[in-house]
């Protein structure tokens, strides 16, 4: 037959191509190669050895502080008075008659408080007192004789009495209440039968200020208060300065309060300045709203550490505020009063 011989050859290239593919897959499927590459063996790590001894031993500088000399600031009335600065050049003699005569703690009070000292009083001192002429007198029978009778008297509250010499031959008693007619009575009680004339002095106050009056009297030295207390005037138009100075608180920490007759309490340390024993103070007043009869109260206070009341209490009623004040410190602390009339 015609093309037959020719149809057998392309029949037997396919089955041998057949054959030849299927061999291929047969042949794949058996061999699986191992495509992933191993990673060559790392060498070893090489060890570095330091020969510390071979090192040159090197000090390092070390750094010098040179003190630098801070040149003295002039007092900060902010300041604590924790600690007086040194002395300073004595004032003049005439410094303290200079100023206006206070109510109720004319330097003579200091005087008396500086009594049961009088032993140590020769001992050399690395500075002299503020007050060096009258700290090693006599207490005046006078006053004495007062200081009897108010303590055998005076034993309502909100009612306080504080004796003062003035100048040298005159007395002046000056009597804090809330309440006039108290004034009146007890200085009749406390004046009856005395042969020396005496000076009186009312100070009317706000129910609201009482607490201060009863915690000046827990000092056990009352009516002879350990601070004094010396205002240059009592009385000042608002807008004017409350001036005056402390003493008898060396070495202690000096706390000032404003009691107004509203019955706040009012902190004044940054009002403050310390030198030499003696702490002074200048504080702007004024007057909100119009003139009331009663005055303001000044309270100092020495002790050996500012009172926590102070600086948590302050701004708060004389109420509230005296009676933190009172657990917070000693009873034998040393306290000062005056008052201030603000026109």
């Amino acid at each position: 037959m015609i093309g037959a011989p020719q149809a057998r050859l392309g029949w037997a290239q396919a089955a041998a191509l057949s054959l030849l593919l299927h061999g291929a897959a047969a042949a794949a499927l058996v061999w699986q190669p191992d495509w992933q590459r191993a990673d060559p063996i790392p060498d070893a790590p090489a060890q570095l050895q330091l020969d510390l001894s071979a090192l040159a031993a090197t000090q390092p500088d070390a750094p010098t502080l040179t003190p630098v000399t801070t040149p003295e600031l002039a007092p900060d009335p902010a300041s604590e008075t924790l600690t007086p600065e040194s002395p300073a050049p004595e004032a003049p003699a005439n410094e303290a008659t200079e100023l206006l005569t206070p109510l109720l703690t004319d330097p003579p009070l200091a005087l008396v408080d500086t009594l049961p000292e009088a032993g140590s009083a020769g001992a050399a001192q690395p500075a002299p007192d503020p007050e060096p002429a009258e700290s090693g007198g006599p207490a005046d029978p006078r006053i004495a004789e007062l200081f009897d009778r108010i303590r055998g008297r005076l034993s309502e509250s909100c009612l306080l009495a504080l004796p003062a010499l003035l100048g040298e031959d005159q007395i002046q008693l000056g009597v804090l209440a809330a309440d006039d007619r108290q004034i009146a009575g007890l200085m009749r009680e406390l004046t009856r039968g005395l042969e020396t004339e005496i000076t009186e002095s009312a100070v009317l106050l706000d129910r609201r200020q009482c607490p201060a009056l009863d915690f000046a009297r827990r000092d056990p030295r009352y009516p002879v208060l350990g601070l004094g207390l010396q205002l240059e005037a009592q009385d000042i138009a608002s807008g004017g300065n409350l001036r005056g100075r402390i003493s008898g608180g060396a070495g202690l920490y000096t706390t000032l309060l404003l009691i107004d007759d509203n019955g706040v309490v009012h902190d004044l340390r940054r009002f403050q300045i310390a030198s030499a024993g003696v702490t002074r103070f200048d504080v702007p007043l004024a007057r909100s709203g119009a003139a009331r009869d009663t005055h303001q109260l000044v309270l100092a206070i020495a002790s050996p550490a500012r009172p926590e009341t102070v600086g948590t209490h302050a701004g708060e009623l004389a109420e509230d505020f005296f009676d933190q004040l009172a657990r917070d410190i000693a009873a034998d602390a040393r306290i000062g009063i005056g008052s201030v009339y603000v026109r």
